[in-house]
């Protein structure tokens, strides 16, 4: 243990696990605390940072620290450790000597160059239900495709996997048993699973390989592990002395203690430590590119970068640098803090002069700030930080108009100054639209964008760089795309993109009818798409697909309207098709929602209307296409810097039609149609009502629909369909499901065989499918609604399937009766669930065929529990259709960036393009909840429903603030910012009434507005608005703390939390001082129930523990009691002579009072009592034992269990504890004549 103290190591190690991880078999912990890089790493990029040379974290460490987060999250609710570059010659060998080190060497075949190499590189061991799980990933950072260096690296990786599991079992080897289970992979954090079928043939090599798919977010490596037959099971002993527990107990242990000499941080305080350390010499490096600019020469320099950039840096540098030359007035245009900031960087220096932009009002008069410049700018430097590029801006933001706006700097103020550089701000409230910087050329000049965000840890910028592009990415899916393994490929079908002018673009103010707009700007193009349609040889309806019912309706007034000769058709709530006449030679606009086309495959041009904040129920399926008659008409800016951008950039062979549309022209008459169409429908809310009686019934017009099969690989698969007594398909859209299903059917039909069709998909869809089968007889097509049927029995007994079963029992020879789920959900069926619907489908001649959709509401069911479920049972069988027709890279694309809401984020940000550019990854992003555990101190309450509320309040928000922080290092590096100045200002005046450590006290509570530019180790985000929320999370340089119970916000941290860019944090309102707030709230709000009996105990032992002379610490017994008292209580209960706490604190009941507490009864009671006899533990009256209670605690230890079995509570657990703790001693107690008695013996 160091200074001379020697002791067995078995002593030293419990002592030192204690000490470090005090919670060893019952949380997870990680060696180290977060990825870091060594010491000696730093220092060479400090090195070439300083040589003029870019610099960012080695590839090799964003690989391993990639695997190391995602394990740790894995692992994170078991009791495990997990642990990164964990080098056997620093840990596990080093203390062993010359000779056991050849020896292993010789048994193993390891050299001493595979020793000094080897390591660990990502390792990870938990409890997993009934086992220990061991898991090693050997990883290696490539991103090319070389085959031949992927392959070497693969076999080196391999050969180490099994050094690892060698190393693992040899120094583990006394203790380990069957429990503990191995398993090992090689990764590849940097290469696509598409990059590696063109490397490794094997199917099954490849899916044992860990690919950058699989790191994508911490659900998609949990699907790695559960593909490889790994789940991360909770611990279900609750014993912490069982044998996998002290197993466990010994790995952990000697990977802790093996480790102690390596300079690691163990704990988050550490973390942020070495954190700060590394980041601070590399923020007072100029990169490159930030050297270039403070070096500039030019009259005129306009500067811009993502936040953390550099950009108040490069002024600093350059305002010192020309103070050598002339004089510079530097103008923080924002005011607050930063304008502090200045004036303590330059003091002392003469020529340099700060102004508070803020105090003279620039930001709300344009012109009194060129007055100003003008006036006091004359013959000097000017500076200008923190500018908005909107400043004093009232036309329609584009490229060209802001260019226009600033010319007047290079015009006007190059005659006047020595020189001018700004610095535009990247987040601005008046920001309405993302704006490409790129194209922005004030007076023909360039502006100079910085791209690499050095100020903050990388996880802190890779979230606010995340959020920034949230809305840009995103995918509206209200249901998710279920994880189908149908491998990559480039090739397949894309949609044809068609962009229309956006509202933005067309009104420079907010629009007056945002809904009337998008339905004047859609039909404006539906009627140049309709004329193109109708010169083709063939009439067929052009189908028009939108989200809502809503959309629909508008669009059909608008249609109606200004287009009157367009045959217009829909379907009205009954089903019924309605609309104007149609002719044959005539093309009609067939006006669907996305749920009334769902399931149809139509070869009809299609096109789908995704403008005007569409919400889908799967993107996927709006878009997949099994030709190229699918068009997606979009708003310009979701092509030009919007999720299509994205799209562009990673897939090629996108058609872009429609350019006509966005000319100036276009424009002009849309502005006019808008207007026109504005005074029609100005009664709010008009454009949403149709009189749909105005239109006649129509019959169902003439469609295009591939009902037909492939020779092949399909006539297989109906094959395995007809001998299965179950069969599941699973397949992305266009996959050929429904085709399948109709190959299927004319099989049955040719046999004389009978179908039950269970339709569940759109109504349409069910139409097209009732006129396929309508002169078949023995197919029976109706629909399923699926909110009645909540599983495979279900099935079984709907009243239709039922019915048609009785009758075929009456037919002699009758083939099985196949029942069809077309576009079935995906629901939890267990393995022996299935297996009893096979046998119950056998014994009536039935067979099921499911055809499941390919998205699920329910994002926590798996593809692979219900496949499993499924081929694991005889006679079962499950089809995974591989071929597609999309593309299934924009498939996979727009999966990966689903989220069932979007972000519309107030204050849009300007495209810089910027990317993490600093060498320390940081401390993950914490997202701290309120949760409730049903208790607080003591009292019930009624459920999270009733307390949530205090997570808005004043003290639940501190509450979070301060459970949150911990005890912090520094208190000056940290600061809480919020957006709301009322919530600014009664936190304040909370945190300055309460008596806080000082710690907490010296922590400033700041608006957002007064500290933009500026920057702290710690920021704890308060309720910060959207116009706020990408300004505040770019301030903090180590970590970022979010509180955020804004309720619109919620999808954007759901978002953020699938893709592990957060760690939720819960906290339950409970601890030292909260009493008196808890009650003080209770009574306004009357939440809380009555006292629990466990922790009331527990709570009054700790208070009198704390009071003199108040127990008797060698019984126990209460030594103040008053005289009223026990007269009170002999007169309920018949007393000893003396007093006891098992009577005095009414802890024992002899009777099933009204309010008493709950007692186990029976056999488990007596035989408790006959454990307690056995112990030694007496009572005064053999008639009336002690009473066995129930509690809620689980375990809880020898101690926990005697308190119980003394009290029937946790009165006595404190002082047990403490004299425990004190006198490091055995305690054994008894009952003997009504007391409690402690004999104390030395160990």
């Amino acid at each position: 243990m160091g200074a001379g103290d020697e002791r067995p190591f078995k002593d030293a190690a419990c002592e030192y696990v204690e000490m470090h991880c005090p919670e060893a078999c019952t949380r997870a912990y990680s060696l180290p605390e977060g990825y870091i890089l060594s010491k000696n790493k730093i220092n060479i990029l400090t090195g070439k940072a300083r040589s003029d040379e870019e610099v960012d974290i080695p590839p090799e460490d964003l690989a391993v620290a990639e695997v190391f987060d995602k394990l740790k999250d894995a692992l994170k609710d078991v009791p495990s450790l997990t642990v990164a570059n964990y080098a056997f010659t620093d840990t596990l060998l080093k203390g062993i000597n010359q000779q056991k080190k050849e020896k292993f060497m010789k048994r193993f075949g390891v050299t001493k160059e595979d020793l000094a190499s080897g390591d660990h590189d990502v390792f990870g061991v938990g409890i997993s239900g009934e086992n220990i799980l061991g898991l090693f990933f050997q990883i290696k950072a490539t991103a090319g495709i070389n085959p031949n260096s992927i392959i070497d690296m693969h076999i080196k990786a391999t050969n180490q996997l099994q050094k690892d599991f060698n190393i693992f079992q040899t120094t583990c080897g006394t203790f380990l048993n069957s429990s503990v289970k191995l398993a090992g992979f090689t990764a590849f954090p940097m290469l696509s699973r598409l990059h590696l079928e063109k490397v490794i043939q094997c199917q099954d090599c490849r899916q044992r390989i860990l690919t950058s798919e699989d790191l994508k977010s911490p659900e998609s490596f949990r699907q790695f592990l559960n593909g490889q037959g790994i789940v991360v099971e909770k611990f279900l002993d609750g014993n912490h002395e069982s044998e996998v527990t002290d197993t466990f107990q010994e790995i952990f242990t000697l990977y802790i203690c093996a480790a102690s000499a390596v300079d690691l941080p163990r704990n988050v305080t550490e973390l942020i430590d070495k954190s700060e350390k590394q980041m601070k010499p590399m923020l007072v490096i100029l990169t490159p590119q930030q050297k270039e600019l403070v070096q500039r020469e030019s009259k005129v320099t306009f500067i811009c970068g993502g936040s953390g950039t550099g950009k108040t840096f490069v002024l600093k540098k350059k305002a010192l640098m020309l103070a050598k030359k002339g004089e510079v007035l530097l103008i923080n245009v924002a005011g607050g803090l930063l304008t502090e900031e200045f004036h303590v960087n330059f003091e002392g220096n003469r020529r340099i002069q700060v102004i508070d932009g803020r105090e003279k009002g620039f930001e709300d008069d344009l012109e009194k700030f060129k007055r100003f410049l003008e006036e006091m700018g004359k013959e000097k430097h000017l500076l200008i930080d923190e500018v908005p590029l909107t400043l004093g801006f009232k036309s329609i933001i584009s490229a060209e108009n802001l260019s226009d706006h600033w010319k007047w700097v290079p015009e006007s103020l190059r005659n006047l100054v020595l020189s001018v550089a700004i610095s535009f701000r990247p987040n601005d409230q008046s920001y309405t639209r993302f704006i490409r910087l790129q194209d922005v050329k004030p007076g023909g000049c360039q502006i100079h964008i910085l791209d690499k965000v050095k100020r903050n840890g990388r996880r802190i910028s890779e979230l606010f760089l995340a959020i920034g592009g949230y809305s840009r990415p995103t995918f509206v899916s209200r249901e998710r795309t279920l994880r189908i393994n149908t491998g990559m490929s480039g090739r397949g079908f894309l949609p044809n993109l068609f962009p229309l002018p956006s509202c933005l673009s067309l009104h420079p103010g907010k629009c007056k009818d945002e809904m009337v707009c998008c339905a004047v700007r859609v039909s404006y193009a539906l009627r140049s798409m309709h004329e193109e349609c109708f010169m083709s040889s063939k009439a067929m309806p052009l189908f028009v697909v939108v989200d809502d019912e809503m959309k629909k309706v508008a669009l059909v007034n608008i249609l109606t309207l200004f287009h009157q000769s367009l045959p217009v058709l829909f379907l009205d709530n009954n089903g019924d098709l309605r609309g104007r006449p149609v002719t044959d030679t005539s093309t009609p606009l067939f006006i669907v929602t996305e749920d009334e086309m769902m399931g149809c495959h139509l070869m009809n041009v299609i096109i789908v209307v995704d403008v005007f904040s569409s919400r889908w129920k799967n993107y996927n399926r709006v878009v997949a296409t099994s030709g190229d008659n699918k068009i997606l008409m979009i708003d310009e800016e979701d092509l030009t810097t919007g999720k299509f951008s994205h799209l562009l950039n990673e897939i090629s062979g996108f058609n872009i039609m429609g350019f006509d549309m966005i000319e100036t022209d276009s424009r002009k008459k849309l502005k006019i149609l808008s207007r026109m169409a504005w005074e029609v429908f100005e009664e709010k809310g008009k454009i949403n009502h149709l009189d749909k009686s105005a239109f006649p019934t129509a019959p169902l017009p003439e469609m295009d629909i591939d009902w037909d099969g492939r020779e092949g690989e399909e006539e297989e698969d109906v094959a395995n369909m007809l001998a299965s007594c179950i069969c599941g398909i699973f397949g992305n859209p266009t996959s050929g499901k429904s085709r399948r299903v109709a190959m299927l059917i004319e099989r049955v039909m040719e046999q004389g065989g009978e179908v039950i069709l269970l339709h569940s998909g759109g109504v349409l869809s069910w139409k097209l499918y009732r006129e396929r089968w309508q002169d078949h007889v023995n197919v029976n097509v109706l629909h399923l609604d699926t909110s009645q049927v909540k599983s495979l029995q279900g099935i079984i007994d709907h009243p239709e399937v039922k019915e048609t079963r009785r009758k075929t029992e009456e037919k002699e020879g009758m083939i099985p009766l196949f029942v069809v789920v077309e576009d079935s959900p995906l629901w939890r069926e267990t393995n022996e669930e299935v297996r009893k619907i096979s046998e119950r489908l056998q014994a009536l001649k039935m067979k099921l065929i499911l055809a499941f959709k390919p998205h699920a509401k329910d994002t926590d069911i798996s593809v692979e529990s219900m496949m499993n479920a499924i081929q694991m049972n005889r006679d079962c069988h499950v089809m995974v259709l591989r071929s597609q027709a999309t593309n299934m890279h924009l498939l996979t694309l727009i999966q990966e960036n689903e989220s069932p809401t979007v972000l519309n984020l107030e204050a849009k940000s300007l495209l810089t393009s910027a990317l993490p550019g600093a060498p320390v990854l940081g401390l993950p992003v914490q997202y701290i909840c309120y949760c409730c555990s049903g208790r607080h101190l003591g009292y019930a309450c009624e459920g999270i429903s009733s307390c949530e509320f205090i997570k808005d309040t004043i003290p639940g928000l501190s509450f979070l603030i301060q459970s949150s922080l911990g005890k912090i290092g520094d208190s000056k590096t940290t600061h809480i910012l919020t957006s709301d100045e009322k919530l600014r200002k009664a936190l304040k005046d909370y945190w300055d009434s309460n008596n806080y450590p000082k710690y907490l006290s010296e922590i400033r509570i700041t608006h957002s507005a007064d500290f933009r530019g500026c920057e702290a180790s710690v920021i704890v985000s308060v309720n910060v608005r959207d116009e706020w929320i990408l300004e505040v999370l770019s301030r903090p340089r180590t970590q970022l703390i979010i509180i955020d119970n804004i309720e619109e916000h919620l999808g954007l941290w759901t978002k953020m939390r699938e893709e592990g860019r957060i760690q939720v944090k819960n906290h339950v309102f409970d601890g030292v001082g909260i009493r008196k707030i808890l009650l003080q709230l209770d009574e306004t709000e009357g939440f809380l129930k009555e006292p629990t009996w466990d922790d009331v105990g527990l709570r009054l032992g700790e208070e009198v523990l704390g009071k003199d002379d108040f127990l008797d610490e060698n019984t126990g017994a209460i030594r103040s009691l008053c005289s009223n008292t026990w007269e009170d209580l002999n007169k309920v209960f018949p007393l000893p002579s003396d007093s006891s706490p098992l009577t005095d604190w009414g802890f024992l009941w002899y009777g099933e009072y009204e309010g008493g507490v709950s007692r186990i009864r029976g056999d488990e009671r007596r035989k408790i009592i006959e454990i307690l006899k056995q112990k030694g533990v007496k009572w005064e009256d053999e008639d009336y034992p002690p009473v066995v209670l129930r509690t809620e605690r689980n375990g809880g230890g020898t101690l926990v269990s005697l308190s119980l079995s003394l009290t029937g509570s946790l009165f006595h657990f404190p002082l047990l504890k403490a004299n425990v703790a004190a006198d490091e001693t055995v305690v054994h107690l008894h009952h003997v004549n009504g007391r409690v008695e402690e004999n104390l013996e030395e160990k």
